[in-house]
């Protein structure tokens, strides 16, 4: 006796117009295609969900890498919806077009919707909203390529928000912590939690590039959330750890990208994406590192060099270019880089302080090594003395503490790329520009130009140069009609 046949129904597609891809998916099984454009299938009855069933669509013009294999991988699609097929009866299937969603992992059960957003293409950060009527809970998808903290917050502001921030800790777990926002400080942790720490959806993909990840849900009918309307989120997420990761209640640093979002659950069996209205100072950042590293990693190179090398080739012009590159070069691009900063801060934050290792060398730059230096320089030219037989000490701690900003420097900036998480290219084009600057320090001016030039008399000299004359008020420099004041160095 032969088997009973199984029942089924046939689908039939046709790509229209004649333009369009040679490929589409149902997320039901994996289907070889035959070249004609139109096609059909078919699905066991025992496959479909229901008389009336939801699917989803997708198109690309691109062809799969191997179009001879049923399971070739294939291009992110350009297009893309969702339908419902309602099983009528054997005579028929009826199609209608109900959505049209770009999502990457759609999930358009009529139990469940769906709503992602990315802060850009890199995934820097991502939150990925589902709401699942079946359980009666809403989990948020938290991830990051950053490596410090993130967060998402409730409303369009710190003041009052209900924020849930995430953390790597000592063990490379992660912690999560509920906090309550009071203006702009630190957000304060709540006492009374009411969310639950469980695994991703099916429906949600965790790229690789993720260095952090976290998901957690609470019951749909909170208090806090109202799922009648696109809800608004604020984000933040930050390259530098808490103080106490292995606390839940620990401090962390300011954050280093902020926005704000909306993510909409309202209608069950709809995927969207999120919207933005980013607040975030990117672009403030990004001149501030700019004008940072001419302030700390040009300028000071150069103005050493012409210190070092170039007194007797300049004359009097190498200590008005030397003093006045530090006073008004260095210090004017840092005044107007911590501007760019101060315009991005939040109000109430801790300046400087919250913002790490970085921020506290930053101070310390700004405003102690920066001005003993320029001090220095300036005690170094009133006690200079023309027929001075060597360098006396206190030149020479004017040298060490100059050197000894340089480094620091460096370091700021290394410190500064790492805290907002700027491609390792940066950190290799900084490094290959100090390496060619020390090249030129040791090519150029020790071995091409003899080395370093001090102002001190020579043996058997009455003054520091022999092409220099002495005038009744100063030095006059041979071909020279103009008189100088004596300078140091």
């Amino acid at each position: 006796m032969k088997a009973a046949r199984e029942r089924s129904c046939r689908l039939t597609f046709r790509l229209w117009p004649p333009s369009l891809p040679r490929w589409f998916l149902l997320p039901l099984q994996s289907y070889k295609m035959p070249k004609s454009r139109l096609h059909s299938l078919f699905l066991p009855l025992r496959d479909m969900m229901s008389t009336s069933t939801q699917c989803v669509f997708a198109l690309s013009s691109t062809p799969p890498s191997d179009p001879s294999s049923a399971s070739s991988t294939f291009k992110r699609h350009s297009e893309e919806g969702s339908f419902s097929l309602t099983l009528r009866s054997a005579t028929g299937i009826a199609l209608s077009t109900t959505s049209n969603s770009p999502s990457a992992s759609p999930s358009t059960i009529r139990t469940q919707a769906q709503s992602t957003y990315c802060y850009d293409a890199s995934l820097t950060f991502c939150v990925v909203a589902v709401r699942d009527e079946v359980v009666r809970r809403v989990s948020f998808t938290m991830y990051s390529s950053y490596s410090g903290w993130m967060g998402i917050g409730t409303g369009s502001q710190m003041q009052g928000s209900i924020m849930f921030v995430a953390w790597k800790n000592s063990r490379g777990q992660m912690v999560l912590s509920q906090r309550a926002g009071s203006g702009h400080g630190t957000p304060y942790p709540i006492a009374t939690t009411f969310i639950q720490e469980i695994s991703p959806p099916s429906s949600v993909t965790l790229p690789v590039t993720a260095s952090m990840s976290v998901t957690f849900s609470l019951a749909s009918n909170n208090t806090i959330l109202s799922l009648s309307s696109a809800l608004p989120f604020i984000f933040a997420t930050s390259n530098i750890s808490p103080s106490f990761p292995d606390d839940p209640t620990s401090n962390f640093p300011q954050h280093t990208l902020k926005g704000t979002m909306s993510l909409d659950l309202s209608q069950l069996g709809s995927v969207s994406a999120g919207a933005s209205t980013n607040d975030d100072a990117g672009s403030l950042q990004l001149w501030h590192g700019i004008l940072m590293f001419f302030a700390w990693g040009v300028l000071p190179f150069a103005l050493i060099f012409i210190a070092r090398y170039l007194k007797t080739r300049l004359g009097h012009s190498w200590f008005r270019i030397h003093a006045g590159g530090f006073m008004l070069g260095v210090g004017g691009l840092t005044a107007l880089s911590l501007l760019l900063i101060e315009l991005q801060v939040s109000p109430g934050a801790q300046r400087f302080l919250d913002a790490g290792p970085h921020g506290v060398l930053g101070l310390v730059l700004c405003f102690v090594l920066l001005p003993t230096q320029v001090l220095l320089g300036v005690l170094c030219n009133i006690l200079y003395r023309t027929l001075r037989r060597d360098v006396p000490w206190w030149d020479q701690v004017h040298w060490w503490c100059g050197r000894g900003v340089v480094v620091a420097a460096l370091v700021q900036l290394q410190l500064g790329l790492n805290t907002y998480g700027a491609p390792a290219w940066a950190t290799v084009l900084l490094w290959v520009w100090v390496a060619v600057v020390l090249a030129l320090f040791l090519g150029v001016g020790e071995m091409l130009w003899g080395g370093v030039v001090h102002h001190v008399a020579k043996a058997g000299s009455a003054y520091p140069f022999p092409a220099v004359r002495r005038g009744p008020v100063g030095l006059r420099y041979a071909g020279s009609t103009e008189m100088v004041p004596v300078l140091c160095g």
